[in-house]
């Protein structure tokens, strides 16, 4: 049997990747200031891990919305700016209370491991934020 893929396909899947990495890469910014401000609050404030990656979730939420809205999904600036960033950030925060959550949860039996755990949820809830932010932004 074989299978076939038309040259129309192969381009939506190379357009989909494309702004797939565009959308990873556009969460840089957000994570390289995220993992000090983490290790900051944690380690020099004495803040609660838990509470600690909550803030910086929502500090995360707000700069990618920039981000994304400016270099990703430039075609889509028509929408309406605040119903944008509404729609936006109550979606993604959903995302990232259940990334929050987790995270907690895999803390509480690893509190070393903090960092590593953060890094590990942005690779598992960043295909499932893409999907959203480009029908929302």
């Amino acid at each position: 049997m074989r299978f076939y893929i038309s040259q129309e396909k192969i381009e939506k899947i190379k357009l989909f990747f494309k702004h797939y990495i565009k959308f990873l890469l556009a969460g840089v910014p957000s994570l390289i200031i995220a993992l000090p401000l983490n290790l900051f609050l944690v380690e020099s404030l004495g803040f609660n891990k838990a509470f600690s990656y909550g803030l910086v979730l929502c500090l995360q939420i707000t700069l990618n919305f920039f981000v994304l809205k400016k270099y990703v999904f430039k075609a889509s600036n028509k929408r309406n700016f605040v119903d944008s960033f509404l729609k936006f950030f109550a979606g993604i925060a959903i995302f990232r209370l259940i990334d929050w959550i987790l995270y907690s949860f895999i803390v509480s039996f690893f509190p070393g491991f903090y960092i590593l755990i953060q890094l590990s949820n942005v690779i598992i809830f960043s295909s499932i934020k893409f999907r959203y932010s480009k029908n929302v932004i």
